[in-house]
């Protein structure tokens, strides 16, 4: 019979990924909630323009604007947690200062 054990250091590591998943999810939900049905309306006939007598629909560029917001909240969690991983790999006692 095995036991896992995890150290300390994993334990922290577990914890904090487990609260950026939240954070994440808690961020990006609205910005899709919101974003997808502000979309939906808009692609009624909205275009951002006309090039060459073509009309260029408004619904590709609110798309990519979520995809970019939900990749900035992603970043901005993964580099939280790489300076907390420094930090505790750092073995520095006071991670807050």
């Amino acid at each position: 019979m095995t036991t896992d054990t995890m150290t300390i250091k994993e334990k922290k590591l577990k914890n904090l990924r487990k609260i950026l998943w939240i954070c994440f999810g808690g961020f990006s939900a609205p910005v899709i909630l919101f974003l997808l049905p502000f979309s939906v309306l808009l692609t009624t006939g909205d275009t951002i323009g006309t090039i060459n007598g073509i009309d260029i629909p408004i619904w590709p560029a609110i798309v990519v604007t979520m995809v970019l917001c939900i990749a900035l909240i992603g970043g901005v969690c993964a580099v939280i947690y790489h300076i907390f991983k420094y930090r505790i790999d750092k073995k520095d006692d006071n991670l807050f200062l």
